[in-house]
C-alpha cells in the first residue's frame, strides 16, 4: 500500500545490543526483526518516526538474509516494504533499485511463487510512469497483469486495475480506461472493509474519463454524488469547476473552484482558465502568475506537467490580448515540460517521432495552437514562413494523432479521436493551399492531398489492417482464435444490451462485456509482442499524390473531394499527373444534397424535374470544374467526403446537353485513396456465386418480412450455389461466405442513422425466433473473414446508407462488409424497386463472367435497363436505377475467356492458303524441270 507523509532524517531511538549484534539470521533472529519492523510499518498511527524505524529495521532484515545468502519470501518482502517507505519519501530512484533487487533475487531461487512480485512489478511501472517511460510502465503492468490473471484476490489488483486505466486515459482511450476504472471499483467494493479513498479515487477517474468524453452532465452527477464521502475534497471540487467550464459555464466553475482549501498550481491553473474562458483576462493572468511563481527557483528547469499547463494558459492569454509572439515561446516552453526527449525551445521545431504517449491530448492541443498562433501571427504582419511554420505545426500534430490511433484497439475511441483531429486538418489543408497561392510550389497541393486523404476513413484502414495482421505467419493460433471469441462475444452482448430497456437485465450484460473487453485487450497486447505484428501495425502506409499517379491506368481518373468553411476542393489525378479545383463552398451544396436524397428515397413520389434540376445543380459544382481534365477517360474513381458520400455521381447531368454521367464514365466509388492499391492478381478462373435469397417465395402466414417476389429470378442460373427461402439462413451465410469470390444478398435490410446497432441483414426465420437468429447485424459482420470475396453485391434496402461520421464517412452495412475483408461491395444509397434491381442485377452477372470490370458491368447493365423497350418510361427515373453503386475496386473478377470463333476462322483461312500456296510452288517446280 501507499504510505503518505514525508520521512524525514532521525536520530534512531534504538541502539544494536550486543546481543542483537551476535543474533544471525537463523530461524528466529531475523524474524524478530520482521516482526518488529511490521508492527512498526502497519502502526495505525504511523508516523515520520514509524517509518524511519521500520525502514531501519527492514534493512537490517536483509543484512542478516543476505550475509547469510537466505532467499525467501521474507527477503523479497522486505525489499517491498523498503521500496514503499523511500516511494513515501520521494526517492524513486532508490525504491526502483530495491525493486529490481527483489526480482533479481527471485529468479536466484528459482522456487517462489511468481505471485510474490506482483507489488514489485506494479510499483515499478509506476514508476517508470511517473518518469513519462510510458512503454515501460506498460511492461511492468503487463507483467502484473499476467499474475493477477493467475491470482485474481491478489492483494493490491485493485490499485493494477486503476493504473492501467490512468495509462489508457493519458493516451487518449478513455472508454477503454474506463473499463479498468470500473474495474478497480468492483474489486474494491466486494471486500469486507472496503477503503473509501480508493472508491472516491477510481469512481473520481471514471467521471473525469466520461469528462473527456464530453458527457458533461454525467461527470457532474458522479462528482457530486462523491462528495458525500468527504474525502479528496479539493480534487473534487476542482474536477467540478473543470466540469462546469467544459460546459460553457464559466462562472459556476468558478464558485466551485474557490472551495478549493488548498492553494498550489492546480487550483490556480483552473481558475486562471475559467476566468479566461470567461474573457476576465487581467483575473486569468493573476492567477496564472501564481501558478508559474509556485515553480520558481530549483523546478523551474524540471519536467512538470502543471507547470506545462500553467505555460499553455499563460500563452493563451496572451493569444487573447493579441500578442501571438509571445505566446508561441510559451507554447514551445510548455511541451518542453511534457516530453521527456524533448527540450529545443525553437519556436519553429516540433516533434518528429512519438513513442506511446501519456498526455497525448495536451501535446496535440500544444501544436495545434502553435499552428494558430502562427496563423494569427502571419495576420498581423504578413510573411510565407509563419505560415510554413504553422503548417509544419498542424503536420506535427496530424503525425502525432496518427501514432496514437494504432495504439488504440476499439474502433468507439478512433472514432473519437477523429472529432478531436478533423479541424487541425481542416486548418492543414486551408494554410497548403494558401501557401500554393502565395508561392505556386505545386508540393503543397500534394501535402494538401495527403493531409485529406490521409485522413478519410483512418478507422477503417487501421481495422482492414488488424485484419492482415491476424494472417502473419508465426502468430500463436490459440491467441488469434481467443481474439476472436473475444471480439464476437463482445458484438453478441452489445447487440443483446441495446434491446434492452430494463435496467436490472442490462447491468449483468453490461458487467460481462466490460469484464470481456478486458481479457480482449491482454490479448491483443500479447499479440503485439510479436516483432512483424507490432512493425505492421505501426506500418501508417500514408499515401501520396505520386503514389496514387504511378498506381492509376491511363483510362483512368480520379476525383479527390474535401471542403472546409470556405472551400469546396476536388483533386484530380490522372496518369497525366495532380491537378485540383478550389471554388467558394456554395451555401446550398449540403441542402441541395439532402434535397435529392429525398426525392430519391421514394421512387413513386419523386419530382421528376426537381430531380433532374439538382441533378444539373450537383453536376455543376462537383464535376464541371475539372471535366476538361477527364473527359477523355473510361474509368473515373470517387472519394467522396461527407455529405458528398450520398450523391450517386452516375446520374449528374451535363446542364448544357443533358447527357447523364453514367454514359460517360465507369464509374466506382472508394473511401479513401489509401484503397487504390487493393490490386486482385488472383483471380480466379470459374464465375463462382453464393447467391441468397431468403424472401423468394410466397409470402407465409409465421413469415417475419413480405416476400421479395423478383429476388428468385435476380439470382436463378447463378454459377455456384444460389440458396432461396427457409435454406437461406443467417448461419448458412457465415458458414459459407468465405469460400466464394462472389456473394449476392436479395433480401431485406434495415440501415439506422442514429444507432449502428440498427443496422443488420435479414435471413430466413419466423416470428417466434430470436431476432439474432435471422438478423446478421453490422456489428457481427465487423468481425467476420471475407478477404476472399471478391465482389460482394447487396441487393437489399440501403444498405450503403448509414450514419455519417465526420472524416470518416457513411458506417453502413456496405462498410462493414468492406471492414471484414471484401474487395468491393455493390450497395444500395435508398430502397430498391425489386423488379427493378432484378434486371440490372442479372445484366450485371452476365457482363462479369465475361471478364469485364466491375465498373463497367455495372455501367452497361444499367444503360441496358435505360435503353430497354419494354420498360416504361416512368420506371426510367433515377430512383429505379441509380441506388446501386460500386464501392472498391473495379478490376475483373475473372480473367476475360478469349473469343476463339474469328482466331479460328483466320486459322483455317490461313491453313487453306499455306496449303494451296505450297502445292502451287510445287507444280511450278515440277513444269521447269
Amino acid at each position: 500500500m501507499y504510505r503518505y507523509g514525508c520521512l524525514s532524517v532521525l536520530l534512531i531511538l534504538f541502539t544494536f545490543s550486543p546481543h542483537s549484534q551476535q543474533d544471525t539470521a537463523g530461524k528466529t533472529g531475523y524474524k524478530k526483526w520482521f516482526q518488529q519492523a511490521e508492527k512498526w510499518y502497519t502502526s495505525s498511527n504511523s508516523t515520520t518516526v514509524t517509518d524511519s524505524l521500520a525502514l531501519t529495521a527492514y534493512q537490517h532484515v536483509l543484512s542478516l538474509l543476505n550475509k547469510e545468502n537466505i532467499i525467501n519470501e521474507t527477503l523479497l518482502d522486505c525489499y517491498l516494504k523498503i521500496g514503499i517507505l523511500q516511494m513515501t519519501n520521494n526517492e524513486n530512484d532508490l525504491a526502483q533499485v530495491n525493486f529490481m533487487k527483489a526480482m533479481d533475487a527471485w529468479q536466484k531461487n528459482g522456487q517462489l511463487p511468481d505471485s510474490l512480485l506482483f507489488q514489485h512489478f506494479l510499483y515499478t511501472g509506476s514508476i517508470q510512469y511517473s518518469h513519462n517511460d510510458l512503454d515501460s510502465a506498460i511492461l511492468y503492468y503487463k507483467k502484473a497483469e499476467v499474475i493477477s490473471s493467475r491470482f485474481p484476490e491478489i492483494a493490491d489488483v485493485q490499485r493494477l486495475y486503476n493504473k492501467l486505466g490512468a495509462l489508457y486515459y493519458e493516451t487518449g482511450d478513455y472508454n477503454k480506461s474506463i473499463r479498468y476504472f470500473e474495474k478497480a471499483v468492483s474489486v474494491e467494493e466486494a471486500k469486507k472493509s472496503p477503503n473509501s479513498s480508493f472508491i472516491v479515487n477510481y469512481k473520481n477517474n471514471i467521471a473525469t474519463a466520461l469528462l473527456k468524453l464530453g458527457e458533461y452532465d454525467l461527470a457532474l452527477v458522479k462528482y457530486k454524488e462523491l462528495l458525500r464521502y468527504q474525502v479528496s475534497e479539493d480534487e473534487l471540487y476542482i474536477n467540478i469547476g473543470i466540469a462546469c467550464i467544459e460546459k460553457g459555464s464559466p462562472e459556476e466553475g468558478l464558485a466551485y473552484l474557490r472551495q478549493v482549501k488548498q492553494n498550489g498550481p492546480l487550483k490556480y491553473n483552473n481558475l486562471s482558465r475559467a476566468f479566461l474562458k470567461a474573457n476576465r483576462y487581467d483575473s486569468a493572468l493573476y492567477y496564472n502568475q501564481l501558478a508559474i511563481k509556485f515553480f520558481s527557483g530549483k523546478f523551474s528547469v524540471t519536467k512538470n506537467i502543471d507547470l506545462g499547463w500553467a505555460l499553455r494558459y499563460k500563452a493563451d492569454i496572451e493569444i487573447k490580448r493579441g500578442h501571438p509572439k509571445l505566446a508561441l515561446n510559451d507554447y514551445q516552453s510548455a511541451m518542453t515540460r511534457l516530453l521527456p526527449d524533448f527540450n529545443d525551445t525553437n519556436i519553429v521545431k516540433n516533434p518528429e517521432a512519438f513513442s506511446a504517449l501519456q498526455n497525448f491530448s495536451f501535446l496535440f492541443d500544444l501544436l495545434t495552437a502553435k499552428g494558430n498562433a502562427f496563423n494569427e501571427l502571419d495576420r498581423q504582419e504578413p510573411d510565407k514562413k509563419y505560415l510554413q511554420n504553422a503548417l509544419s505545426a498542424y503536420s506535427a500534430a496530424l503525425d502525432l494523432a496518427r501514432h496514437v490511433e494504432r495504439t488504440y484497439s476499439s474502433d468507439d475511441a478512433r472514432l473519437f479521436l477523429k472529432n478531436k483531429v478533423n479541424p487541425a486538418c481542416s486548418n492543414a489543408i486551408s494554410l497548403a493551399l494558401l501557401l500554393y497561392h502565395q508561392t505556386k510550389d505545386a508540393q503543397y497541393i500534394a501535402n494538401a492531398f495527403k493531409y485529406a486523404e490521409n485522413n478519410k476513413a483512418s478507422v477503417l484502414q487501421a481495422g482492414l489492417q488488424q485484419l492482415e495482421l491476424s494472417g502473419i505467419a508465426g502468430l500463436p493460433a490459440d491467441l488469434l482464435a481467443t481474439e476472436k471469441k473475444y471480439k464476437t462475444l463482445i458484438a453478441k452482448l452489445g447487440i443483446q444490451a441495446a434491446q434492452l430497456v430494463d435496467s436490472a437485465v442490462l447491468r449483468p450484460l453490461q458487467k460481462k462485456s466490460q469484464e470481456t473487453e478486458l481479457l480482449l485487450a491482454t490479448v491483443q497486447e500479447k499479440l503485439d509482442d510479436n516483432p512483424s505484428y507490432h512493425s505492421l501495425k505501426f506500418d501508417y502506409r500514408s499515401v501520396s499524390a505520386d503514389s496514387v499517379i504511378n498506381a492509376i491506368k491511363n483510362d483512368e481518373a480520379v476525383l479527390a473531394y474535401y471542403y472546409t468553411a470556405e472551400k469546396l476542393i476536388c483533386f484530380v489525378l490522372t496518369k497525366e499527373g495532380l491537378d485540383f479545383s478550389a471554388i467558394e463552398m456554395p451555401a446550398d451544396l449540403i441542402n441541395n444534397i439532402n434535397a435529392l436524397r429525398k426525392e430519391l428515397a421514394s421512387a413513386s413520389g419523386a419530382d421528376r424535374k426537381s430531380t433532374d434540376e439538382l441533378a444539373r445543380q450537383l453536376n455543376q459544382i462537383l464535376v464541371e470544374p475539372v471535366m476538361e481534365k477527364i473527359k477523355s477517360k473510361k474509368h473515373l474513381v470517387i472519394i467522396p467526403y461527407n455529405e458528398i458520400c450520398y450523391v450517386p455521381f452516375e446520374l449528374l447531368k451535363d446542364r448544357k446537353e443533358g447527357t447523364l454521367l453514367l454514359n460517360r464514365f465507369g464509374i466506382t466509388y472508394n473511401y479513401s485513396a489509401n484503397f487504390l492499391f487493393d490490386d486482385e492478381k488472383d483471380n480466379p478462373e470459374n464465375y463462382k456465386v453464393l447467391a441468397m435469397a431468403p424472401f423468394a417465395g410466397e409470402a407465409k402466414s409465421d413469415a417475419i418480412l413480405p416476400a421479395l417476389r423478383s429476388s428468385a429470378a435476380e439470382i436463378m442460373g447463378l454459377p455456384g450455389n444460389s440458396i432461396v427461402d427457409s435454406s437461406a439462413t443467417k448461419s448458412r451465410f457465415i458458414a459459407l461466405a468465405g469460400n466464394y469470390p462472389v456473394i449476392h444478398l436479395a433480401t431485406h435490410a434495415v440501415a439506422n442513422d442514429e444507432d449502428p446497432l440498427g443496422c443488420y441483414v435479414e435471413f430466413y426465420g419466423v416470428k417466434e425466433d430470436e431476432t439474432a437468429n435471422h438478423r446478421l447485424y453490422e456489428k457481427e459482420i465487423y468481425n467476420m473473414n471475407l478477404k476472399s470475396a471478391k465482389l460482394l453485391i447487396l441487393s437489399a434496402c440501403e444498405t450503403g446508407n448509414g450514419l455519417l461520421v465526420n472524416g470518416e464517412g457513411i458506417v453502413s452495412l456496405s462498410r462493414a462488409f468492406s471492414y471484414a475483408g471484401c474487395k468491393s461491395v455493390i450497395t444500395s444509397l435508398w430502397k430498391a424497386d425489386d423488379v427493378a434491381t432484378a434486371f440490372i442485377t442479372k445484366k450485371l452477372h452476365l457482363y462479369l463472367q465475361k471478364g469485364i470490370s466491375k465498373d463497367i458491368a455495372l455501367q452497361q447493365a444499367k444503360m441496358d435497363y435505360l435503353n430497354n423497350s419494354d420498360i416504361e418510361d416512368r420506371y426510367k427515373t433515377p430512383s429505379y436505377w441509380a441506388h446501386l453503386v460500386l464501392i472498391g475496386n473495379h478490376q475483373p473478377i475473372v480473367r476475360a475467356k478469349a473469343n476463339w470463333i474469328i482466331p479460328a476462322i483466320l486459322f483455317v483461312v490461313s491453313s487453306i492458303m499455306l496449303i494451296w500456296y505450297t502445292r502451287k510452288k510445287t507444280g511450278c517446280n515440277k513444269c521447269t524441270r
